[in-house]
C-alpha cells in the first residue's frame, strides 16, 4: 500500500510538472524573413530619410530581435521582429509617398511643357499615351499605392518629355519649311527687281538712241 501511494504521488507530481511546463516557442522565421525583405526595400530606395524616427526604431528592434533569435530566445525575437515590421512598414509607406509626390510634380511640369506646344494636337498618339499613364498614377496615389504611383508618375514624365520633343521637332520642321518659302519669295522678289531694273535701263538706252537719231 505504501509503495502504491508513493507511485501515485510520483505520477501526480509528474502530471503537475507537465501541466505547468511552458509550451515551446517556434522560431519566428516568417516574421524574420518579412522584416529582412522590408529592410532591404528601404535601403534599396533610400526611404529612411523620409521617416528617420520610425526607421531608427525599427533598426533597434531588428538588431535586438536578431540577437534574441540567435540565442534561441524566440518569444523576445518574435516581439522584436513585429516592432521592426510595424516601423519599417511606416517608413515604406511614407517614403514612397514622398517619392510619388516628387515624381507627380515632375510629371505635371512635363505635361505643362507638352501642353504649351500643343503636343495633344501635334503628336496626339504620344501625348495621349503619356496622359493615360499620368491618370493611372493619380488613381494609384488615391488608392494608397504609393510605390506604384511613384513609378507611374516617373514613366509619365518621360512620356510627356518625349511628346514635347516630338512636337518641338515638328514645329521646328514646319518653321524651317516656312523659312525656306520666305527665302524663296525674297529671292524671287530680288530677281524681279533686278529684271525690272534691267528693263528700265534697256528702255532708257533705247530712248537715248532714238533721240540721237
Amino acid at each position: 500500500m505504501k509503495k502504491a501511494l508513493t507511485t501515485i504521488i510520483a505520477v501526480v507530481a509528474l502530471l503537475a510538472a507537465c501541466a505547468t511546463a511552458p509550451e515551446p516557442v517556434a522560431p519566428p522565421d516568417e516574421a524574420y524573413d518579412t522584416a529582412k525583405v522590408l529592410r532591404a526595400q528601404i535601403l534599396e530606395f533610400d526611404l529612411a530619410r523620409h521617416a528617420r524616427s520610425e526607421f531608427e526604431t525599427g533598426e533597434s528592434a531588428f538588431t535586438a530581435a536578431e540577437a534574441a533569435y540567435r540565442a534561441e530566445e524566440y518569444a523576445a525575437a518574435a516581439e522584436g521582429f513585429d516592432v521592426a515590421i510595424e516601423n519599417y512598414t511606416v517608413v515604406i509607406r511614407d517614403g514612397f509617398r514622398a517619392i510619388a509626390m516628387t515624381q507627380r510634380d515632375r510629371a505635371t511640369e512635363e505635361k505643362a511643357r507638352a501642353d504649351a506646344v500643343r503636343a495633344n494636337v501635334a503628336v496626339p498618339e504620344a501625348y495621349n499615351a503619356a496622359l493615360e499613364v499620368y491618370n493611372d498614377a493619380i488613381r494609384a496615389l488615391d488608392a494608397g499605392d504609393n510605390q506604384g504611383a511613384a513609378e507611374l508618375f516617373e514613366n509619365a514624365a518621360v512620356l510627356f518629355t518625349q511628346a514635347w520633343e516630338q512636337a518641338e521637332e515638328k514645329r521646328r520642321q514646319a518653321q524651317e519649311a516656312v523659312d525656306r518659302v520666305d527665302a524663296r519669295i525674297r529671292g524671287l522678289d530680288t530677281q524681279r527687281e533686278t529684271l525690272e531694273e534691267e528693263a528700265r535701263e534697256d528702255l532708257a538706252e533705247d530712248e537715248e538712241e532714238e533721240a540721237d537719231e
